[in-house]
């Protein structure tokens, strides 16, 4: 459900519903795109958190993580007893497609703030403006797209 409103359309794999009327941006009939890869997950970063949780989704054929990240975009780090960033880096290199976000709903990353979150850029991670949720349907409809730059779309705003 959205924030404070009421949607407007209902989607299935075999139907777009209008719920309401709404002021449309364009008079162009929306197309329905179902490719969507269900092999994401969301993991909510907190202190003292084991980074195994990657290489478990990686076994599990997993393509794409959300992490939450603490803070203004951290996990933790060097001085941290478990260090994501490795796990992060040997991720991405890997090819699994791994984005940032905030775990408020109104907050932002800002990485440059702090050297744990300048160490985590260098992974390769991707930081996003989205919610967590908003996040995880827009990796797996990317992720689904198999001809697409996923590293160049997931950037965008839809």
């Amino acid at each position: 459900k959205i924030i404070n409103d009421t949607p407007i359309a209902k989607i299935t794999l075999d139907k777009f519903e209008i719920l309401k009327d709404f002021s449309a941006r364009s008079s162009i009939i929306p197309e329905l795109d179902t490719k969507f890869s269900n092999k994401i997950s969301i993991i909510k970063i907190h202190p003292g958190q084991d980074p195994g949780i990657i290489e478990y989704y990686q076994k599990e054929g997993y393509k794409g993580l959300v992490l939450e990240t603490t803070g203004l975009g951290q996990v933790p780090s060097k001085e941290s007893k478990h260090n994501w960033l490795e796990k992060i880096k040997k991720a991405i290199d890997e090819r699994m497609l791994i984005v940032a976000t905030a775990q408020t709903i109104h907050g932002h990353l800002n990485p440059n703030v702090y050297s744990s979150g300048r160490d985590l850029q260098k992974t390769g991670i991707i930081f996003l403006k989205e919610t967590s949720e908003t996040a995880l349907i827009k990796l797996g409809w990317v992720l689904g797209h198999r001809q697409w730059n996923k590293k160049q779309k997931i950037k965008e705003d839809f």
